[in-house]
Order: structure tokens, then sequence, then C-alpha cells
């Protein structure tokens, strides 16, 4: 454990972060902005990858992606906006898509036709941002709710 411990300074030292990390404040999502992260996310099939809940016994050989539970508070912003531009250059060989694309300087998903969307102007990775930041049981209830209804 005193090794562990040491090599947890070296690490935080070496990162030069905050210790604890002060997370970047996000604002909630609108009513419009929840309903278009919602279509992505359902539009995308996050949930063939993803996985919904913390409990372990949820995993399986199939899970191919990390819990959205989990990333909720683990993740930094920053990190997964540079995430969802470009997975394989974080992560070579991943199996998360490059589900975004640059347009006009706003980041849009080609997953879904704008005229689906509420607000088709806007960011769409940093709507995603801050739906993954809020995103939580009821959140993650209401998706398996969807999809068990075919919507």
């Amino acid at each position: 454990e005193d090794e562990i411990g040491k090599l947890v300074r070296f690490f935080s030292a070496l990162s030069r972060q905050p210790s604890p990390y002060p997370f970047e404040k996000l604002e909630p999502l609108s009513e419009d902005e929840l309903a278009d992260a919602r279509a992505i996310f359902q539009a995308g099939k996050c949930l063939s990858c993803h996985v919904t809940s913390d409990d372990p016994r949820t995993f399986t050989i199939e899970t191919k992606a990390p819990s959205y539970l989990v990333g909720a508070q683990r993740l930094k912003p920053q990190w997964l906006r540079h995430w969802l531009r470009d997975p394989d250059k974080i992560m070579p060989n991943t199996v998360m898509p490059a589900f975004f694309k640059e347009v006009d300087g706003l980041w849009q998903t080609p997953v879904l036709r704008k005229e689906k969307l509420r607000l088709p102007d806007a960011d769409q990775i940093e709507i995603m941002v801050r739906y993954q930041k809020f995103f939580d049981e009821t959140e993650a209830e209401f998706l398996l709710r969807a999809e068990a209804a075919g919507q």
C-alpha cells in the first residue's frame, strides 16, 4: 500500500493538476437540449455498447464501453470533448465511432437529420458532454424504457 501511495503522489505531481481535481462547472441542459441529447444518444445506439448501471453484474463479455453512470462522476468535461471529437486518436482501434464532424465551427452528428433536432445549429458535442455529466439513474431508466418501447 505504501508503494501505491508513492505512485499516486508521483503521478499527481507529474500531472500538475490541483488535487482534488476541480470539476468544470456545467450548466444543466434546457428542455430542448435534453430532448436533442436523448435523440442523439438513441440514434447513435449508445446502449448497444454502453451500460447504464454501476452494478458489476450488468457487465458481460459483450460489454464494450463503460457505464454512463460511472462516466458522469469520473470523466473530465475537457477530456470528454476530445474523446467525442476523435475517439481513435485517444485510443487507437477503439470500437467507439467518431459520431461528430465539425461543420462551420460547430460539432454536429450525421446520425440524426437536422429536422429531428430542436436545436439543429447547436454544438452537439457540448450538449452531449453536459448530458453525460448530469446523467443519473433516473435518466438511465428513461432510456431503458424508451428502448424497450422501441422509441
